[in-house]
């Protein structure tokens, strides 16, 4: 797994960041990554212009897996995007969640909390 930071455009007051997961590298007791959209320095995600997300898988970047433009998180620190879920051996599922939570990288105890609340817990 690998997080490039901030890749901030500053003339168009706009920033990105990328996941990069290799999924086949992963252990096998790993079966499911959950992806979570945060504000770090601010109270809220209302507080970005046109907060969105895409998960590409890196051999089709012009269909995405899961994505996402936000509208009405306003009010929340964090949403819960989507998980890849591993269903078999070299199988992976993407599962849409768009859950709205509090937390974000200073404190991620709500964020797991609302990640267990998910059905994928049963």
């Amino acid at each position: 797994m690998r997080h490039s930071g901030d890749k901030m455009d500053e003339p168009n007051k706009k920033g990105s960041q990328r996941i990069t997961a290799k999924l086949d590298a992963l252990p096998p007791e790993i079966t499911q990554l959950y992806f979570v959209l945060s504000s770090f320095k601010s109270h809220t995600i209302g507080h970005f212009k046109a907060p969105g997300f895409k998960l590409i898988d890196e051999t089709q970047p012009d269909k995405p897996l899961c994505a996402y433009q936000l509208e009405n998180a306003a009010e929340s620190q964090a949403v819960i995007m989507c998980c890849v879920s591993r269903v078999g051996q070299g199988m992976w599922e993407v599962i849409q969640i768009g859950k709205l939570s509090h937390g974000n990288a200073n404190d991620y105890d709500p964020i797991e909390k609302s990640i267990t609340e998910c059905s994928l817990f049963g």
